[in-house]
Order: C-alpha cells, then structure tokens, then sequence
C-alpha cells in the first residue's frame, strides 16, 4: 500500500513552475550538487596550497567597547564592539589544520563539504521514479546524515580551538566570535531518520515482491 500510494503521488505529481515535473527536478538537483562539488573542490585545492603558508587570519572582536552609537530604530545607545582580522604565524599542525588563510577556508571544512555534496549527488543519482525503494539509496541518505553530524562536530572542535587559540595569541583582548549552529545537528537526525523510514520501505517492497 505505501509503495502504490507513493508510486501514484510520483506519477500525477507535477511541479509547474519545473517542465520536467519530478523527474525534471532530480535532474536539476543532480546538477547543482555536481556544479557545488566542482566549485568546492576549487576552493579545497586553494586550502591546501594554504596549509603550507605561514600565516593565518582569524576575524576577531575586541571585548572592550571602543565607541557608542545611537540606534534611530530602538531609540537607545546601544554598544559597538570593534572587530577586524588577526594575522598570525602558524605554530603547529593544529593551526594548519583548524585556522585559514584569508580568502580560503580550513581544509577540514572543505573536504567535509566535497563528502557531503558528492553524497547528496549520488542520492539523486541512485534515485529512480520506476523503483524509488531501493537500499543503495536508503545507504546513502544514510551516510549524508552522519556527514552532517560529522562537519557539525568538527565545527563544534575547530571553533572551541580557535576561540582558545585567539585568546591566548591577543592576551585575552579579543575573541572569536562564531556561533555554534544546532541546525547542522538536527538536519543531520532528519536525514538519518529519513534513512531509517526509506529502510522499511526497502523492506516493504521486497517483502511485496517476494509474495508476488
């Protein structure tokens, strides 16, 4: 029943604003998730001519307040801080591996990046409208959402380092100043249980199949 109900939802389905309909739009997803790991291999070729160069540049804010405005909109003096970037020499592998160089990001980053937009590629490409149900692309989902799990975690370890690294490098007069998204997290347990739900798909269907 859930593989007939999905099966007529694919085929009556059509997006309008796509001539292709469904089918259309997995091709077009294909082809931007190609297109971002080509770009994000450029970049990653640039992180690692980067990793051998010396010096390193982390946007930084100043714990002191140096200067006051007013806010026209709330009506109140509210508080400026000043920021900018904090070049430095690298001291060891951590910073070569966690810090940029300016205009590149980390390394890590982006061979996180290429592993999760080539995964998201080959989710569509496995994807198929005649037999949607299939465990390749239930694996792969998978793996999508332990990747995102995996740059969430890394970023959680790269900006701690960071943070510590700057406090000491300014004498505790600056800091850096990045937040710690949950959104990564939490698209990371969608798309595992998505996964799980595409599982017991798989299993329904050859269960089906298998009766027949």
């Amino acid at each position: 029943m859930l593989k007939l109900f999905i099966m007529e939802r694919l085929n009556v389905m059509r997006y309008r604003r796509h001539p292709g309909g469904i089918r259309g739009l997995i091709i077009t997803f294909k082809i931007l998730f190609f297109l971002s790991f080509c770009v994000m291999s450029t970049f990653t070729v640039g992180s690692i001519i980067g990793m051998w160069s010396e010096s390193r540049s982390v946007e930084v804010v100043s714990k002191k307040t140096h200067s006051k405005i007013f806010d026209s909109n709330e009506g109140k003096i509210r508080r400026v801080k000043e920021s900018g970037y904090y070049s430095f020499k690298t001291r060891n592998i951590f910073d070569r591996i966690f810090m940029n160089k300016k205009g590149y990001p980390d390394i890590l980053t982006c061979i996180i990046t290429l592993a999760i937009m080539w995964q998201a590629f080959k989710v569509f490409e496995a994807l198929k409208l005649e037999a949607p149900f299939l465990r390749e692309t239930a694996s792969r989902i998978k793996k999508l959402g332990i990747l995102i799990i995996t740059a969430w975690v890394t970023g959680l370890i790269k900006n701690s380092y960071t943070r510590s690294s700057i406090w000491e490098l300014t004498n505790e007069q600056y800091h850096f100043d990045a937040p710690d998204s949950v959104y990564s997290l939490g698209l990371g347990i969608i798309m595992l249980i998505i996964a799980a739900v595409y599982k017991r798909g798989c299993e329904l269907q050859e269960d089906r199949d298998l009766t027949v």
